[in-house]
């Protein structure tokens, strides 16, 4: 049949959509510069759609999609807007009514500090309903992300900077102005703890997490003046920048009465810097009010690696210990016992004394020998001891004893003939025995030597020689005869007596005598003539007179002697 024919093409008004993203940025506040200014990128991509009349999707249709499927969002530009910034992907053009699925991911998810989705999905569904109002498209927007119905799409970044860790190191000295070293292995605890905590980010109340006190152990090897090696404390977490302060002390241990234990305090502050999502230890520099041994030294390359060591000197001192050293006298006397007291000397010096270990309370000895001992033997005096020697450092002193013998015009004790010149060497060997010092008798530790020989005694023994001074006998009759000498030539000079002088002075006694007492007997004068030759013989020898006069003149004759027989009776 024939008849007009018209075709009508239904064309419904077209409808659009911008589909907007939000960034959020949580946590510390990031650090960055023109150099590494972040950019975070959301990419949107076509998932699947289903056209409202069609049972199928014509063939070579494919899902609408804008003009630009990527949104870009500065770091910069989202701290310039207080944390939260929108952008929006392209517009999308709808001609058809249906339901069209897209997914929003965010692509670059590996930068340092940042934690890309804190709940660990990192896509968003957008489902966008198009839907033919009588000729018009209208369209409606849902967002659902992890299965959940979302009013927008927003993904939220935090920003941790990916922390550091810094360790300092303890050092210990054992030493002494002396260089005296414990003789045992030592061990010494140190302690550190957090005193200074400051962030940069007014955001962050704690930048270093350590509430705990720290400890370390050093060692010091027997004999040995420090440790071997510095010693690291456990490793401290910084979480955040800012400046720390900590305080590095020695740990006062038992053994006080033995070791100065270090009082100082090694005060440093640390900097810990963000650099681009990394912290790191950029600065370490001594407190104002340190007073610790700190060493800091800055490590090689790029990065600030410092290392820091605190060293704590302590003095060692062992337990002192002391001797009294002994002296004896050996008074030998064959002429019987001494009449009065007798007091001898002595002194004591330090020959060797190693680091000045040893110092001698009274170098000085005194030993009374008492009068009136039993007149047989030899008589030792008491034991007597010198004042204390004080040892304060192991080694082998040795020391020197001598009798203090009268010098030349000095006046020797009367009777003393022979003073005792020996030297006696002393020799302690201390040694340190668990902090104490110490020394033993019976083994060798203490010795005395005489004159350098072997050891000989527990004492150091003097033996002095007693032998009472001699005296001369003059009887009455010489002191008398001696006197008259002296009445008749006393005034005259030696050397003016001659034999006629003697003659002379023999005939005035005999006159004088018999004057006196009716005779004077050869006899009489015999003695007067002995004695006045021995004196005139003593000035020979004194060289005041060449040649003794009276040996000119004769002697008088002594009258004989009138003897009887004894009777039986008698």
């Amino acid at each position: 049949t024939f008849g007009a024919a018209f075709v009508n093409e239904y064309k419904p008004t077209p409808t659009d959509v911008v589909i907007p993203v939000k960034k959020t940025i949580t946590g510390q506040s990031p650090v960055f510069d023109d150099e590494h200014d972040i950019e975070f990128v959301f990419k949107l991509s076509t998932r699947t759609f289903e056209l409202a009349n069609f049972d199928t999707v014509p063939a070579g249709m494919t899902e609408p999609m804008p003009a630009t499927d990527e949104v870009r969002i500065k770091l910069s530009e989202i701290i310039a807007n207080g944390g939260n910034l929108v952008k929006e992907f392209g517009k999308i053009d709808y001609d058809k009514a249906g339901t069209y699925t897209y997914t929003i991911t965010e692509t670059n998810t590996a930068a340092d500090g940042w934690e890309f989705s804190t709940d660990g999905v990192n896509e968003y569904i957008v489902t966008v309903t198009v839907t033919d109002n009588g000729g018009a498209l209208s369209r409606t927007i849902a967002y659902s992300r992890a299965n959940a119905t979302q009013t927008e799409v927003k993904f939220e970044n935090r920003y941790t900077p990916v922390p550091t860790t810094w360790a300092p190191m303890v050092q210990k000295k054992l030493d002494d102005e002396d260089g005296q070293h414990s003789t045992q292995d030592e061990e010494f605890t140190f302690i550190l703890e957090k005193t200074g905590d400051k962030p940069d980010d007014p955001k962050v109340t704690v930048g270093c997490p350590l509430d705990e006190v720290l400890e370390a152990k050093v060692t010091v090897p027997a004999n040995q003046g420090e440790s071997l090696a510095p010693v690291a404390f456990s490793a401290i977490n910084f979480i955040a920048a800012g400046e720390y302060e900590f305080t590095i002390k020695e740990k006062a241990g038992t053994l006080t009465n033995n070791f100065d234990y270090d009082s100082s305090i090694a005060k440093v502050i640390v900097k810990v810097e963000d650099q681009n999502g990394r912290l790191a230890v950029t600065e370490v520099r001594k407190a104002e009010d340190n007073t610790g041994d700190v060493e800091i030294k800055k490590g090689e390359g790029s990065d600030y690696e410092t290392v820091v060591t605190a060293t704590f000197t302590n003095c060692y001192n062992p337990t002192p210990t002391d001797y009294q050293p002994e002296v004896d006298k050996i008074l030998t006397r064959a002429f019987g016992p001494t009449v009065e007291d007798k007091t001898f000397n002595f002194t004591l010096a330090i020959k060797d004394n190693p680091e000045n270990g040893a110092s001698v309370d009274d170098t000085a000895a005194t030993i009374l020998v008492k009068a009136g001992q039993d007149t047989t033997g030899e008589y030792a005096a008491p034991d007597f001891k010198f004042g204390k020697i004080t040892f304060t450092r192991a080694g082998t002193y040795t020391f020197t004893i001598t009798e203090d013998v009268p010098g030349e015009g000095d006046t020797a004790l009367p009777g003393i003939t022979e003073y005792d010149q020996s030297e006696w060497t002393l020799t302690v060997v201390v040694t340190d025995v668990d902090h104490k010092l110490v020394y033993t008798v019976n083994d060798d530790d203490i010795s005395y030597a005489k004159d350098g020989e072997q050891p000989n005694g527990d004492k150091a023994t003097f033996t002095n020689v007693y032998k009472p001074e001699p005296t001369d006998y003059i009887p009455e009759v010489e002191k008398t005869i001696i006197g008259e000498l002296d009445d008749y030539i006393g005034t005259m000079r030696v050397r003016d007596i001659t034999p006629h002088t003697i003659e002379a002075l023999y005939t005035r006694i005999r006159k004088d005598k018999t004057e006196k007492r009716g005779k004077c007997s050869g006899t009489t004068m015999n003695m007067y003539h002995k004695l006045l030759k021995q004196i005139l013989a003593k000035a020979v020898d004194y060289e005041i007179i060449l040649r003794n006069p009276a040996d000119k003149v004769r002697a008088p004759k002594v009258a004989p002697v009138d003897r009887r027989s004894l009777s039986v009776d008698e």
